[in-house]
């Protein structure tokens, strides 16, 4: 597959120099060589200055051309690409994903992972933090017998990633919003005041070095595990995919009636310290063991683009962003796909709308920064 990709991506550049620029954006491409591999068909690129959607590209033969769909131009110094006769889409980095901002349906997930592998990137500098800020929104309640204190709650978490012995995590909750009165009411019943108020005005939290962690949870001088991983024991990951996938299926064993192998990988992802060998080895182990996850074109968070891939849980679809660089998952959102079987997932879901996000926690900024005290 590799070696596939590699020709086909050189047949592209040669076919075309404007291919890997910002003129032939990678979603593009990424569509142009799936298509090409799932048919075993060749390729070749527009003529002239035209270049085609990721949409419209479909594989050709006997030096065909690809039929002309759209012209891109800088707009306002962003790109833009304007189709004839298919709308317009406007691609323009941001702080956050934009809802309905994915392409068109994309290849298969071992196919859109090495691709994205092509353009990881470098591990986090020693003397480094990686900062990052995720905003959380979930359902919370209880749901024993009955659901009890139903609400929404929205967090935004950030995090200064470095040895894993100094680092900081900061967390902001909104003032939660109750579903009905009656919800409000029975929290009143189970909590303490002081509890009550703290979760009906908001709270923060601010915790570094030996208050974040305890001592024998995540070892500083010592290599770490996949519970409590650091640099020492990311260095351990071998950089070819067999490899990887294997050591990643042993050291997370333990968990697996909870996370897959698959789980697993992402979980590693998030790790700043995986050289660019070792986060390419993820990425194409991710996509040998995806699974039942499907893959569903590409997008943007925070800026970055990522590829996403989705995979259906009976009444619930779980979608997930996922990048060439730390923290790997740019995006997780759980959907409501089937309300009338939704409570059986999560009873706190009864009642809710078909397409209803009961969960998302998306990245809104990343940056590598000098200390604990920089904000991006």
């Amino acid at each position: 597959m590799s070696k596939d990709v590699t020709d086909l991506r050189a047949r592209l550049r040669d076919a075309d120099p404007a291919a890997g620029t910002a003129e032939y954006s990678p979603a593009m491409q990424r569509d142009m060589i799936a298509r090409a591999l799932a048919t075993g068909q060749g390729l070749a690129a527009p003529t002239g200055g035209d270049r085609v959607s990721a949409g419209a590209l479909a594989p050709v033969t006997g030096g065909a051309v690809l039929p002309r769909r759209v012209r891109i131009g800088l707009v306002g110094g962003g790109l833009a690409l304007v189709a004839v006769g298919l709308g317009a889409v406007l691609v323009v980095p941001g702080d956050r994903a934009v809802p309905g901002d994915v392409t068109a349906q994309g290849g298969p997930v071992a196919v859109e992972m090495e691709l994205l592998a092509a353009g990881v990137s470098e591990p986090l500098p020693a003397d480094r933090y990686l900062f990052t800020q995720t905003r959380q929104l979930m359902i919370g309640g209880t749901a024993g017998l009955g659901v009890l204190g139903r609400r929404w709650e929205t967090e935004t978490h950030q995090r200064w990633q470095g040895d894993t012995c100094n680092d900081r995590e900061r967390t902001e909750a909104d003032p939660v919003r109750f579903f009905s009165d009656a919800d409000e009411e029975s929290l009143r019943q189970e909590v303490s005041a002081e509890d009550l108020k703290r979760v009906t005005n908001g709270w923060s939290q601010d915790s570094r070095g030996e208050d974040l962690r305890a001592l024998d949870d995540v070892p500083c001088s010592k290599v770490g595990d996949f519970d409590h991983p650091n640099p020492k024991y990311a260095a351990t990951y071998p950089s070819d995919a067999e490899g990887f996938l294997a050591k990643a299926t042993r050291d997370s064993a333990h968990v697996r009636g909870e996370v897959s192998v698959a789980e697993a990988v992402l979980q590693l992802l998030a790790l700043p310290y995986l050289t660019a060998e070792q986060r390419s080895a993820a990425l194409h182990a991710f996509g040998e063991a995806a699974g039942e996850w499907t893959a569903h074109g590409s997008t943007t968070v925070a800026g970055i683009e990522g590829i996403v891939v989705r995979r259906d849980l009976g009444p619930i679809e779980e979608e997930r962003v996922i990048g060439g660089q730390a923290p790997g998952v740019l995006r997780t959102t759980l959907r409501i796909t089937d309300p009338g079987r939704a409570a059986e997932f999560d009873p706190r879901f009864d009642g809710l709308a078909e397409g209803t996000v009961v969960r998302e926690e998306a990245l809104q900024r990343v940056a590598v920064v000098p200390d604990l005290d920089t904000l991006p």
